[in-house]
């Protein structure tokens, strides 16, 4: 179907990421096509003394730190974030042959603990550093929201094209769990998945990132394309962390504005950063419900975290590249919405689409 209007909608130029199931994005769409799952025991134990179960990054599959960052005060997580992003922004960055710098807008983790050190800003740098990347730092953002940070993101995107015309942007986003004072946390909250805790998630890592082009830039591939239509971002007030009720009021509402946004053809296909954890069950029921006409009468909710933990702020674009994949592979399916739903309050959609 065709998009009139281009100021709603953007481009996917290319993807690039790392993950506990693959090394790129051709790896990590085969291995949860068909299934594959990395959770794992590992060394962490929790408050039972029994080991936490996540998955986790190969550490061969990753860099080590540059020269240049080594004499730089980072936590070990991010040190861990800086080299995971290094494979999965230069495979996205292959597809970019301009020598105009690029701004990143990255999505990292979501400060919720008070004992652990807020990543801050200065991440873009270091991953430029860290990836010899050809990055606009100064029109560059950080976004510290967690899972919803690549909505945001790409939100942004949107704004920044519109005010610059600029052709190109890369978003994405970085994170890693396997931090002792963060497993801690999450421990004593009883959120890590175990042989003894149920109602519970595998704390993973990975880094993703989506090269969006302008609709405005003329392009060699004028059909085919998938779109990124304008995200629908809301607050959940009675999130996690919150004594407000949960009503799931949020997810609602951002399931609405993203799919007044997109094309109009019902919604084939869900993919959702929902981890194991009952507490997101509700609002997801609430978003279907309200919004059920336009959802296809069979719509298939797909949570592949499954296959390869949470990653935080590194799922979303994940998620959005097997959403494309999907697109453009399968027969029948017509447009797919991606949500994703942070620990406060957080919540954010969008529809992608084919342009044909």
């Amino acid at each position: 179907m065709n998009h009139p209007n281009n100021h709603k909608k953007l481009y996917i130029a290319a993807t690039g990421m790392i993950t506990p199931v693959g090394g790129n994005t051709a790896m990590t769409i085969a291995a949860v096509n068909a299934g594959i799952s990395q959770y794992q025991m590992s060394s962490f134990f929790n408050k039972h003394d029994k080991p936490m179960i996540v998955t986790r990054v190969p550490e061969d599959a990753i860099p080590p730190l540059h020269e240049d960052l080594k004499n730089i005060q980072l936590t070990g997580r991010e040190k861990r974030m800086v080299r995971l992003a290094m494979p999965a922004l230069q495979e996205a960055l292959s597809h970019y042959q301009s020598a105009q710098p690029l701004p990143l807008f990255l999505a990292g983790p979501e400060p919720v603990y008070h004992n652990v050190k807020a990543t801050s800003a200065k991440i873009l740098t270091y991953i430029k550093v860290q990836a010899s990347a050809n990055i606009d730092i100064p029109s560059s953002r950080y976004f510290a929201a967690g899972r919803t940070g690549l909505i945001d993101a790409i939100e942004m995107a949107f704004r920044y094209f519109s005010a610059t015309n600029a052709a190109y942007v890369m978003v994405g986003g970085v994170d890693s769990y396997l931090d002792a004072a963060t497993l801690g946390n999450l421990d004593a909250e009883n959120r890590i998945l175990s042989e003894n805790v149920g109602n519970a998630f595998a704390p993973g890592e990975g880094a993703s990132f989506l090269l969006l082009r302008n609709p405005a830039i003329n392009s060699d591939e004028t059909q085919n394309e998938t779109v990124l239509f304008e995200p629908g971002i809301a607050t959940e007030k009675g999130h996690r962390y919150s004594e407000a009720p949960y009503l799931g009021n949020g997810l609602a509402d951002a399931f609405r504005v993203a799919i007044a946004n997109g094309s109009g053809e019902k919604i084939s296909t869900i993919f959702s950063t929902m981890n194991g954890e009952n507490f997101f069950a509700k609002e997801f029921g609430v978003a279907s419900i309200r919004n059920q006409s336009a959802l296809h009468e069979k719509c298939k909710h797909e949570h592949p975290i499954d296959c390869f933990g949470d990653m935080g702020a590194a799922t979303a674009a994940v998620l959005i590249a097997l959403a494309r994949h999907r697109l453009l592979k399968l027969k029948g399916i017509t447009q797919s919405l991606v949500y994703c739903s942070s620990d406060r309050s957080g919540r954010g959609a969008l529809c992608i689409s084919v342009d044909a």
